[in-house]
């Protein structure tokens, strides 16, 4: 499935800190649920992730590692690389 690295470099600026803006939502485990189905997928070591409404930060949440060789987790405030994704397509 080539889509979820698009949507994750869309998305996404890779243990799980959460920083959450409002009380958790209760749609938030099936996020994650998801996220972590996708990373085991796609073999993504970890990713950053943020969830905006209405310009409001809702979730802010690292899934993963940041360097595998280190143990070192992802943390909401983890600067991802991002690579592009124009030439994933078929």
């Amino acid at each position: 499935m080539l889509v979820f690295p698009a949507i994750l470099t869309f998305a996404l600026q890779a243990a799980t800190t959460t920083a959450v803006v409002q009380p958790t939502p209760s749609w938030l485990p099936r996020v994650d649920r998801f996220v972590g189905e996708q990373m085991q997928e796609q073999k993504v070591p970890g990713i950053s992730l943020a969830i905006v409404k209405d310009g409001s930060l809702v979730v802010a949440k690292g899934y993963g590692e940041s360097n595998v060789e280190h143990h070192v987790p992802v943390t909401a405030e983890t600067i991802c690389p991002v690579r592009s994704t124009t030439r994933m397509a078929p």
